[in-house]
């Protein structure tokens, strides 16, 4: 395999995608970072298009606020789709923000007046918001957590915690499983709108649907399930590609994942203890429920 070190500032993400088909790159680990610029470890080239255009914008919040620029698109796509016009009653905008909420990141930040629907107020809010809970918690899953609800059983059973940081931890790879695994279980959330708001922006060349067919020749070229299959698994070939987070029922090598209980043995809870119950095996199929 070819190795490669590129960052954010050198070269576009598009760029980077032709230059890794041209040079026969797969996959990307950050284990491979270590002379090159820590920027590249988040370069979230499996990321849509649709990310692109707010890409500078998640750079300065990042920047400002002190978090890795990896969290905000990633909250973003789970929570929105990048439709700027997302509207659950309840949140608004690209990063899902209550007016109750947005109301205290106003007061701390120095905002008198703002538009939950601007893309670069609700960037700007959400990732505040994002660094004031990591702080808070001191712990990235928690805070994540934290953010989607009050209530952190429902931020695990909703699979929220899972597709957050299985993305986090595939922040630097060329192509991430569990991006993957979210489209299909997500039926691509909102990303239909956000292609054609920014079609309609004329900042967008490309559908949804056009988008969805390169995806798809992509990923049967090298060889992994479409992400219009209807299967929810998906073949890890390195222990650096387990999830952090499973559910119970999952199944991780055919073995199904057990609930945690304290005191007794608890291998079969995570996808790391069944890897290493199993021999530690060159790939592992694992497979939500």
């Amino acid at each position: 395999m070819n190795e490669i070190c590129i960052s954010r500032e050198n070269i576009s993400r598009r760029e980077f995608i032709k230059l890794a088909g041209t040079a026969g790159l797969t996959v990307i680990l950050d284990s491979m970072l270590a002379s090159c610029s820590a920027e590249f470890g988040s370069n979230l080239i499996w990321m849509p298009p649709v990310m692109d255009y707010y890409r500078d914008t998640y750079a300065k919040a990042a920047d400002k606020f002190g978090v890795s620029f990896a969290i905000p698109p990633i909250v973003t796509l789970i929570e929105s789709g990048f439709y700027s016009g997302a509207n659950s009653g309840l949140a608004k905008g690209l990063m899902q923000i209550s007016e109750a909420t947005a109301l205290t990141i106003a007061n701390r930040i120095g905002i008198s007046d703002f538009d939950l629907f601007d893309p670069a107020t609700n960037i700007l809010m959400g990732t505040f918001w994002l660094s004031e809970l990591i702080d808070k918690h001191n712990d990235l899953p928690t805070a994540v957590c934290a953010y989607y609800s009050t209530n952190r059983q429902r931020c695990v059973d909703d699979n929220y915690l899972h597709w957050v940081m299985s993305m986090f931890n595939q922040r630097g790879y060329l192509k991430s499983n569990a991006f993957e695994t979210w489209m299909v279980s997500q039926n691509g959330g909102d990303l239909s709108l956000a292609f054609q708001e920014q079609i309609d922006w004329k900042v967008l060349d490309i559908t949804y649907p056009e988008w969805l067919n390169s995806l798809d020749g992509q990923s049967k070229k090298q060889g992994v399930s479409s992400v219009g299959a209807d299967s929810n698994c998906r073949i890890v070939k390195s222990p650096d590609e387990l999830p952090d987070n499973v559910r119970v029922g999952d199944t991780v090598g055919g073995i199904e994942v057990e609930k945690w209980v304290q005191g007794q043995n608890n291998s079969h809870s995570t996808a790391s203890g069944i890897w290493v119950e199993i021999g530690k095996p060159d790939k592992i199929e694992i497979c939500s429920k």
